[in-house]
């Protein structure tokens, strides 16, 4: 939470945010898991690792936790669902497959902190788009006007007017969201309106030339 927003949320308001983002988990088509690479990453082999001493462990710990549970208590609700790499959207950017995924959608709508999304789109794969533009993480206030951000807040803040703007528009169309642990539940709320929505991610990042995450060099 202060990564992303500056300070923690309260009780309240992260538990609501909480069975947002958990709602839209397991009700989406695909959900994307860390890999077997991933944990081997993360895993101090020459100790007994229980990846609880780091974030990045102690989040890993938490997927295989709500996996197992969830699949004991809800077994015949994956039945036809896909369970993918947590790093797919990074993948497709890999294997050259974004252009395909374009060429089939009617519209496509982004979500995410840069303004300028539309104009690279259109220069790296041709394709005309509509952005949905909101605040940056916290960690990334040096690549923005202070004063903007003080204007707009923190995504917690404007979340509740993001998503009525997004259900207008996305029905029919592809949408793509770069909106961190928040964008989960704006995935959601475009699929419920009638999108095919895919959580992007860093790869957003990524199209306007910042490498924000370390998996690959792509």
């Amino acid at each position: 939470e202060v990564v992303w927003w500056g300070s923690s949320l309260s009780d309240e308001v992260r538990e609501r945010f909480a069975r947002r983002v958990a709602t839209a988990v397991w009700q989406s088509d695909a959900i994307g898991i860390p890999t077997v690479s991933r944990f081997l990453r993360d895993l101090r082999l020459d100790t007994e690792d229980t990846l609880v001493g780091t974030r990045g462990g102690r989040g890993l710990r938490g997927v295989l936790f709500s996996l197992e549970h969830r699949l004991e208590a809800h077994a015949k609700d994956f039945a036809e669902k896909t369970m993918t790499s947590c790093h797919l959207h990074q993948d497709l950017e890999r294997w050259n497959l974004y252009p395909a995924i374009f060429k089939e959608a009617p519209g496509v709508i982004t979500v995410s902190r840069h303004a300028d999304m539309p104009e690279a789109l259109e220069k790296r794969f041709g394709v005309a788009s509509q952005n949905l533009v909101i605040p940056p993480r916290h960690a990334d206030i040096g690549k923005d006007s202070p004063l903007e951000l003080r204007r707009v807040g923190w995504l917690p803040d404007v979340i509740d007017e993001i998503a009525p703007q997004l259900r207008a528009v996305a029905k029919g169309k592809l949408v793509l969201i770069a909106a961190g642990y928040l964008g989960k539940h704006l995935v959601q709320v475009a699929r419920k309106a009638g999108a095919v929505a895919l959580d992007v991610g860093s790869i957003a990042d990524y199209w306007m030339g910042q490498r924000t995450r370390s998996y690959l060099d792509i």
